[in-house]
């Protein structure tokens, strides 16, 4: 277990959009027995839980200690003819994917390049391309802050939906996730069924392709419009696609009718977030430290030395803009704390 000193911390290091709030104590823990006496060292106080901070908009400094989820480890096995990786929750995402993809495997190339932690996936049901981590997950194995138990969770008990899992609702605050299991696939098992992907691969049979050439042709379509939070800090997509009625849908596409959807399993329509803020003239635009990326409308950058405040104000104005032209609602995908 490592402690910064009882001064001021800056939080900066510790979220992808360089936001510089401030925290009293920030803690790492390497491994679950320190992370057990972290939080029985923090038993009264309401902590904040980060793994890579891809996900988290600080919007002021906050009295809440910080603990920082640094468990490592990734562990290939087979059960008879199937074959699985368990990560801790620690570990970089993307470097899960890159290892998978090193190895062989089919099964998460398709979510190459997504900021955050293994940890932290579940809880959004991290998604890209026509691939969630739902599709691939077998089970989470937790640690329960009240009674310091570890438990075992299965795919279906986290009631996985569009970049929403139990993790955010009723398990907030009551698990921490110290790893997970995912089931992978020697054999090809391509998912190219993604507007803009499938046409990558025209000219080849699909049965031949290997992942790493998925992987690096995501890779290259990612790294030609999404900027590296290390370079341009950034929270990765900013707004989640919002979902509406066929009825309110039809409204739009009368007045709208080049708009970019996808039809739902339910009869709903999924809207592109990206192509109502491109169409409404937010791309590569801002109001002072904080606008939107100048190739990807749908990711917010930090320009400057950005606020928390800046964040949300700017937050605000873009919803309320949405709103106006389109009547459709924006939710932010990042947690504002």
């Amino acid at each position: 277990m490592n402690q910064k000193s009882q001064a001021a911390q800056s939080l900066k290091p510790y979220n992808t959009f360089a936001i510089d709030a401030k925290t009293p104590e920030i803690h790492e823990f390497a491994s679950v027995e320190a992370l057990k006496k972290l939080i029985v060292l923090l038993r009264e106080k309401d902590f904040i839980l980060l793994g890579g901070g891809s996900n988290t908009i600080f919007t002021a400094d906050t009295e809440r200690p910080v603990i920082v989820n640094k468990l490592s480890g990734v562990h290939f096995f087979s059960e008879g003819e199937r074959h699985f990786v368990s990560a801790a929750g620690g570990e970089s995402w993307q470097k899960l994917v890159s290892d998978t993809v090193s190895n062989g495997f089919f099964g998460i190339e398709n979510l190459a390049l997504i900021p955050g932690s293994v940890g932290a996936a579940p809880v959004q049901n991290i998604g890209a391309y026509g691939v969630e981590i739902k599709d691939r997950l077998i089970e989470i194995k937790v640690l329960d802050v009240d009674s310091l138990a570890i438990k075992t969770i299965t795919n279906q008990e986290c009631r996985f939906s569009y970049r929403d899992s139990r993790f955010k609702h009723d398990w907030k605050n009551r698990y921490i996730i110290l790893e997970i299991t995912l089931e992978l696939f020697k054999e090809n098992h391509c998912v190219l069924n993604y507007p803009g992907l499938k046409d990558c691969f025209l000219d080849r049979d699909q049965n031949t392709l290997a992942s790493k050439e998925i992987y690096d042709r995501i890779c290259f379509i990612r790294r030609s419009k999404l900027p590296d939070p290390s370079l341009l800090p950034n929270a990765g997509s900013f707004f989640k696609n919002p979902i509406v009625s066929e009825s309110q849908f039809a409204a739009i596409q009368k007045e709208f009718d080049d708009i970019v959807w996808y039809p739902m399993p339910d009869g709903q329509i999924k809207l592109a977030a990206g192509w109502l803020l491109d169409r409404a003239g937010w791309k590569g635009r801002g109001i002072g430290p904080v606008g939107m990326h100048e190739k990807q409308a749908l990711v917010m950058v930090n320009f400057g030395d950005a606020s928390g405040e800046d964040v949300v104000a700017f937050t605000h104005r873009l919803q309320d803009d949405i709103r106006d032209k389109f009547g459709v609602e924006l939710e932010p995908e990042p947690v504002f704390i």
